[in-house]
């Protein structure tokens, strides 16, 4: 890697946490909603100055430019610098950074990029960001041999812009994807906070559904834009919550912001955006007649970026093709059948253990693994985790025996079952393992909230499960899956040392790619460190399993008569 990737960490936190801050630091919200929405503000600042630079075909220097008045920023607003870093906050900032380190330590691992029937989506993001990095020509065709419209642009517009200054390699893009990737963390925690979890005590409970939970680990350290996505959806859904509870209209404004946002990241945000613009339209506009002038500014904001990208790709694509990529799911000739099959594959666990991919017939260790990484990433349930489920549906049943305010219960419900139903349409052809892994991520990432948010009043046995199922998933969705990236199936040495007698068709596929376009990746380079790498990992994850049963014991010292 070229020297100017040390800088990388520094470029990223520069650019993409406190210019945003400086436009919300004087509204009268919580720290909380300030530090989310300075975030996501500064990220949309990115691609918006990226995008442009790549239309006018300006110079790469101008990123250093951006960057470089990003620190005059916090140079001359220090004390809005300080007030950022809150020392309130200060216990959500240490879990935010063993969260960085875990996953880095994990990618750092990686020497194989593989997971079942997965190939070549890392290298596809990676082709993407290096379009718009080096202004590739429009017919510049991709491994997974799509149009370049076929993906929303703000994760590789954004990903190009730090790539600009740190460098054009592989390795670069995985740490740039990373650090990205792990600012999921925010609005999970603070939609935690909000759904009742209790904001004076360390939520070690939280953290380790969180960093225990292979899908959560696994899309963080993939490179590609799907944890991006549920960043921006899920901070729409705090910020607009948040804003509707206050009657704030200039929150809830922000929040159809980013909803936006997410939906130019991942298309498959497309029905939570839909809720939020559906809610604001029947709550605000239809009763008050109109009465919407702060939010104006957001929703022209939302607009806006909307239009950048539709506008252009418009005007540079034909219009037959992008018609059909956007109203397909919407078509009557579409059959129901095959869309409500897909829900049902997402959740039927006899028809995944008929099917079981390569199990043994390459050897355990891969076998074993591609059949968890399925399981964690495809099947509704294992998304929460072996057990993360069962506290959902625990939560739920005891939330209902609560008194609760109406229209937060309409609220939520309302996500919960447009985003599921909308998630339906959206692939309207069959998937054989179902289609959780592709519309469901921000849902079950915020049920992981709410699970935590009742993590205290649980009954023992039901944590001691809870404690359990998260050895189980930290073995077989993260251990075991990274055990099986750290290995260099080049050297034929592995195959004998493992008992491996052959590779699945597509972790072959993914080793061709990698050797075909020459892309080293970050474990190679660091393949000296693997050692201290995983010494890390497993420090982190024992400590914040030793927190947690410290936590649990206390919580029964308290309610002990």
């Amino acid at each position: 890697m070229p020297p100017t990737s040390m800088t990388l960490p520094f470029l990223f936190y520069l650019g993409a946490f406190f210019p945003g801050f400086i436009f919300v630091s004087g509204k009268p919200w919580t720290i909380e909603e300030k530090i989310i929405s300075g975030i996501f503000i500064s990220l949309v600042l990115i691609f918006s100055f990226s995008f442009i630079l790549y239309l006018f075909g300006l110079p790469s220097f101008f990123h250093w430019v951006y960057s470089f008045a990003c620190l005059l920023l916090i140079i001359s607003k220090r004390k809005l610098f300080k007030a950022f870093l809150n020392g309130k906050l200060l216990h959500l900032f240490i879990f935010y950074g063993l969260f960085v380190v875990l996953t880095f330590s994990l990618t750092g691992l990686v020497r194989n990029i593989s997971g079942a029937g997965w190939a070549g989506d890392w290298l596809s993001s990676y082709q993407r960001a290096f379009f718009y990095l080096e202004r590739q020509p429009l017919q510049t065709g991709f491994i997974d041999g799509l149009p370049l419209f076929f993906r929303p642009p703000i994760f590789f517009v954004v990903c190009s812009h730090f790539m600009a200054q740190a460098g054009s390699s592989f390795p670069v893009f995985q740490l740039t994807s990373l650090f990205i990737n792990t600012l999921v963390f925010f609005p999970v925690f603070f939609l935690a906070a909000k759904l009742g979890f209790p904001r004076k005590i360390l939520p070690w409970s939280l953290f380790a559904l969180f960093i225990f939970n292979p899908m959560v680990i696994q899309n963080a350290t993939y490179p590609w834009a799907r944890s991006l996505a549920s960043f921006f959806a899920l901070t729409g859904v705090y910020l607009y919550h948040s804003g509707f509870r206050k009657k704030d209209l200039s929150q809830m404004g922000l929040g159809l912001w980013a909803g936006a946002a997410g939906f130019l990241t991942h298309y498959s945000m497309a029905p939570l955006f839909l809720f939020l613009c559906l809610h604001f339209f029947i709550s605000e506009f239809w009763h008050r007649k109109g009465a919407i002038g702060p939010a104006w500014g957001s929703i022209t904001a939302a607009l806006l970026l909307m239009s950048l990208w539709f506008g252009w790709m418009m005007t540079n694509f034909d219009r037959e093709q992008i018609a059909g990529r956007f109203l397909r799911p919407f078509s009557p000739l579409n059959p129901l059948i095959p869309m409500i099959q897909n829900f049902v594959n997402s959740i039927n666990l006899p028809h995944f253990l008929d099917k079981p991919p390569y199990l043994f017939e390459f050897g355990k260790l891969v076998g074993i693994r591609d059949f968890a990484f399925v399981l964690y990433q495809t099947n509704l349930l294992f998304l929460f985790g072996s057990v993360g489920w069962i506290l959902v549906l625990w939560q739920t049943a005891s939330s209902l025996r609560k008194p609760s305010d109406r229209a937060a219960v309409l609220f939520w419900t309302g996500l919960v079952a447009v985003g599921s139903v909308g998630a339906l349409f959206l692939i309207p052809h069959p998937e054989e393992f179902g289609t959780a892994h592709l519309v469901f991520q921000p849902l079950v990432l915020l049920g992981l909230a709410f699970a935590a948010s009742g993590f205290r009043e649980y009954p023992k046995f039901l944590k001691s499960i809870f404690m359990g199922g998260i050895l189980i998933d930290a073995g077989l969705g993260i251990w075991l899956h990274f055990k099986v990236q750290s290995l260099n199936f080049l050297n034929k040495e592995i195959f004998s040392a493992y008992q491996i007698p052959a590779l699945p068709p597509p972790l072959k596929e993914n080793l061709s790619q990698k050797t075909n376009f020459d892309l080293p990746f970050l474990g190679d380079l660091v393949e000296g460190f693997s050692v201290f790498f995983w010494i890390i990992a497993l420090t982190i994850m024992a400590f914040c399993f030793y927190k947690l049963a410290k936590e649990l014991l206390e919580d029964q010292d308290i309610l002990r008569p």
